[in-house]
C-alpha cells in the first residue's frame, strides 16, 4: 500500500465495517487505484471476486465506448441521433444531438422503457420510436436515469452492424482495458450478490427518490436481481462488477496507458464542464462533462458524489444505493465503493456514501502520494 496513509485506510475500512456490523449493509466492496494499478481492495459479506450492482455508476461504460467512436471519427459531438437511427423520428427527437444525450439535456428524461419491451432490439426500438421530447434539447438539464443511454447504446449497436450493445461496449472498453465483462453479465457463470432491502429504522427513501426519478423505486431496482435483466445489460444502471474492476477502469481514464482515447475527447469527458444548469435532484449546478460529473470548485462536491478533499478536477459518476466511482487527477487516486443494500433511509444512505468517499480521498499519504498534475 505504498503512498497510502495506513491510519486513513484503517479509518475507511472501519467506517464500512461499522455499516456491516449494524446490518445496514449486508455486503460491500471498496477499492482504491493509484499509479495505474489497484492498491487496495477489501470485501465484506462476499468474496472479493463477487460482483455487486453498479446502478448509475454503470453510465461510464457506454460513455467511454462513445468516446472511443468520437476519437475514431465515427461520431461527432453534434451528430443527430436520427442520422444513426433513422427510425428515431417524431415528437421533436430530430433535434437531439449526441452531446445532448451525454449531457442529460436531450429532453427525454421521462421516456419509458421497461419489460417486456427492453428484452429485444425490436421491442426497444418500437418503444423508443414513440418517445417525444418534453423540452427543447439543450435547454433544460434533467437527469436521464436510463433513456439517454438506451439511445447511446442503440447508436453503438447500429455502428457495429447491429451487434448486441453489451458486446460492443466490452470490446471497446472493458476488454480493451484487460477487464472482465461488466455489462450483460451471465450470473450462472460468475457470482453476483443479490440486492437486499434494508429497513433497520424505518423510512421511505426510495419513495422519496421515486418522487424525483420515477425509475428509482424498490420494485424497479430489485429487477436487477433477475437473471434476464442482468443478462440484458441495462446500459445506464445494469453493470455488475467488483470494486477493483471499476477502480482500475478509472485509472485507465486518468492515464490512458494503452492510448485508447483521443486526448481532446478524453479531456472533454473528464475535465471540461459543459453544463452548469441547476440539477434539481442534487440541489447544485449539474457540472456535467461530455458524459460524467466533475467535482468543481464551488464547495458542493459532496452533492455530486465526491468526497470532501477531492480536487476540483475529480470526475466520475455515482449511483443509487450509495455506489461510488470516481478519479481525481489532483492526487492520481481512483475510488469505487459498491454495496447491495436498498436502504430505506435516503439521508443515512447519502451520509454513508459521502463518509466513505471522504475517507477514501484521505487515504493518499500527503508526504509521498503521487499526482497526475
Amino acid at each position: 500500500m505504498e503512498h497510502l496513509d495506513v491510519a486513513a485506510v484503517d479509518d475507511l475500512l472501519g467506517r464500512i465495517g461499522h455499516e456491516i456490523e449494524t446490518g445496514r449493509v449486508p455486503a460491500a466492496q471498496v477499492a482504491l487505484g493509484l499509479d495505474g494499478d489497484v492498491v487496495l481492495h477489501e470485501a465484506w459479506g462476499c468474496a472479493p471476486t463477487a460482483r455487486l450492482p453498479m446502478y448509475s455508476t454503470s453510465k461510464v461504460l457506454a460513455v467511454a465506448a462513445v468516446w472511443r467512436l468520437l476519437g475514431a471519427g465515427d461520431l461527432a459531438v453534434d451528430t443527430p441521433a436520427v442520422d444513426v437511427l433513422p427510425w428515431f423520428v417524431g415528437g421533436g427527437k430530430e433535434a437531439i444531438r449526441l452531446h445532448h444525450l451525454l449531457e442529460h439535456t436531450a429532453g427525454i428524461s421521462t421516456a419509458p422503457l421497461g419489460a417486456p419491451d427492453w428484452f429485444t432490439p425490436e421491442g426497444r426500438r418500437a418503444k423508443m420510436a414513440d418517445w417525444y421530447t418534453t423540452s427543447e434539447p439543450g435547454e433544460v438539464f434533467d437527469y436521464h436515469a436510463t433513456s439517454a443511454h438506451w439511445v447511446l447504446t442503440e447508436m453503438l449497436s447500429a455502428l457495429h452492424d447491429g451487434r448486441d450493445h453489451n458486446d460492443v461496449i466490452h470490446e471497446l472498453v472493458t476488454a480493451a482495458m484487460g477487464l472482465p465483462r461488466v455489462l450483460g453479465v451471465d450470473d450462472t457463470d460468475v457470482e453476483v450478490i443479490d440486492l437486499v432491502p434494508v429497513h433497520p429504522e424505518g423510512g421511505d427513501a426510495h419513495d422519496a427518490l421515486a418522487d424525483a426519478v420515477a425509475e428509482l423505486t424498490d420494485d424497479n431496482l430489485l429487477r436487477f436481481n433477475d437473471h434476464d435483466v442482468r443478462l440484458l445489460g441495462v446500459p445506464a444502471g445494469g453493470g455488475l462488477a467488483t470494486a477493483a474492476d471499476i477502480a482500475l477502469l478509472y485509472q485507465h481514464l486518468l492515464h490512458d496507458p494503452l492510448g485508447l482515447f483521443d486526448p481532446d475527447v478524453l479531456r472533454s469527458g473528464t475535465r471540461e464542464i459543459r453544463v452548469t444548469m441547476d440539477d434539481p435532484l442534487r440541489m447544485a449546478p449539474a457540472n456535467r462533462s461530455l458524459g460524467l460529473i466533475v467535482a468543481g470548485d464551488d464547495g458542493r462536491e459532496t452533492m455530486r458524489g465526491f468526497g470532501q478533499g477531492v480536487s476540483s478536477r475529480a470526475f466520475g459518476h455515482d449511483g443509487a444505493g450509495g455506489q461510488l466511482g470516481f478519479a481525481d487527477p489532483g492526487s492520481g487516486l481512483s475510488v469505487c465503493f459498491l454495496n447491495n443494500a436498498l436502504d430505506d433511509d435516503v439521508i443515512r444512505q447519502f451520509r454513508r456514501s459521502i463518509a466513505v468517499a471522504t475517507r477514501a480521498v484521505a487515504c493518499i499519504d500527503p508526504a509521498t502520494g503521487p499526482g497526475t498534475h
